[in-house]
């Protein structure tokens, strides 16, 4: 009963950090940011911040087996996504430059879908990683929608952010 009401806490502490994380922090979120190159802001995030595994790039082909984009995949333009490559640890990076704002914004509930399966996953498979879940950023702004969890989850957003200005 008590790990019953711990992951119902969690779940409500998940979608919490959610609303107050997915307005990327700077009040860009309803404007146009400028165009970025994704794989290297990827590529910044991954060198500067902490990952307690090895990511393994997804590639559009697989990318629905973690993400349920459902019909918004025709949306995306470009792409990097990157997931643990043990299977053992939550971390993971995901950045979408999709063809609208709007299908930007749609990414908000891919990305709280992800996390809801990585806890249900998790919870009973490596319970300690459940937590880390928690260390999430979500960032909408214009076109672009970044997901990660790390352990400097707040300086991969501001790394993705910087990039947006």
């Amino acid at each position: 009963m008590k790990r019953k009401i711990a992951v119902v806490l969690l779940a409500a502490m998940l979608v919490i950090t959610g609303f107050t994380a997915c307005s990327g922090g700077n009040g860009q979120s309803s404007q146009q940011a400028k165009d970025i190159d994704i794989a290297a802001v990827s590529e910044q995030i991954r060198s500067e911040c902490s990952f307690r595994d090895e990511l393994l790039e997804l590639s559009m082909d697989v990318l629905d087996n973690q993400y349920k984009v459902g019909d918004l995949k025709d949306s995306i333009e470009q792409m990097s996504v990157y997931v643990s490559s043990s299977g053992m640890r939550v971390d993971e990076l995901a950045i979408f430059k999709m063809k609208t704002a709007d299908d930007a914004s749609k990414m908000k509930d891919v990305f709280e879908d992800r996390k809801e399966s990585l806890v249900k996953k998790f919870e009973d498979y490596v319970p300690d990683e459940v937590p880390q879940i928690d260390k999430s950023e979500m960032v909408i702004s214009g076109q672009y929608a970044m997901f990660v969890i790390s352990e400097d989850h707040a300086k991969a957003a501001e790394i993705f952010n910087n990039a947006l200005q």
